[in-house]
């Protein structure tokens, strides 16, 4: 399907004729198939493409933004992706930090998103403490899902002004434990983590000692010997 979108046939041409002598974004680029690469490698050195269903070639003049979420280096080091086709498309590389590494956008683009196509008079407000929320999530789906999390958002709100309870749980839910783990840290040697991981697993399984082992990933032997160390059992004999 995708080479169909691309190259075209005879009675529908594909995209990168449709596009000549213009722009063409390629999102999420090394999600391509190594044999489409190929092709699309050719088309920009000669210039020309091929219909699938033709052996004619059709001049192309275009310019060609490609996109992507992952690690190109890494998808050629892997296989996944042509060298020769990343050489081509790499003339002018841009990193665009996540959002979670822009929080001073974050306002701004919420403020600006959850108002989109309204009238003035019917513009919501977010509160200190919304915005204080929304800057502290992390954002995986960056502004795609901060645009569709705003929209949501002034759907369900009912009033002008949004609060923190007006926004999706889970928001509130990922800041929450992220503030939760801030409190709980404590500095601690690897020696003490230690001991207190292995006793936390004893209490969660009852203190059944050979289920606890395997969960550990050690044996039952070496368990009874580092609570012995702990001085809470005596060594297990051979």
């Amino acid at each position: 399907k995708i080479e169909v979108e691309l190259f075209g046939k005879q009675e529908r041409p594909g995209v990168l004729q449709r596009a000549n002598g213009g722009t063409i974004i390629l999102d999420a680029v090394e999600e391509l198939p190594v044999s489409i690469q190929g092709k699309l490698l050719r088309a920009i050195v000669s210039g020309e493409v091929y219909n699938i269903d033709s052996s004619i070639p059709c001049a192309i003049n275009i310019r060609i933004i490609s996109l992507t979420n992952a690690s190109i280096e890494k998808a050629v080091e892997e296989g996944t992706f042509r060298e020769d086709l990343l050489y081509r498309l790499n003339i002018v590389g841009i990193a665009m930090p996540s959002l979670s590494e822009r929080q001073d956008d974050i306002k701004v683009l919420s403020e600006y998103f959850l108002n989109l196509g309204k009238k003035p008079e019917d513009f919501k407000i977010l509160t200190s403490k919304a915005i204080e929320k929304l800057t502290t999530y992390n954002w995986p789906g960056n502004i795609q899902e901060l645009r569709n999390i705003m929209e949501r958002t002034y759907i369900l709100a009912a009033d002008k002004y949004v609060d923190e309870q007006d926004l999706p749980r889970l928001i509130a839910e990922e800041v929450a434990e992220v503030e939760e783990e801030s409190q709980n840290f404590s500095e601690m040697t690897l020696h003490s983590l230690e001991k207190l991981h292995i006793c936390r697993t004893l209490d969660h399984l009852d203190g059944n000692k050979t289920r606890a082992a395997k969960v550990l990933g050690i044996t039952v032997k070496t368990l009874y010997n580092k609570l012995h160390s702990y001085g809470l059992v005596n060594p297990k004999a051979e």
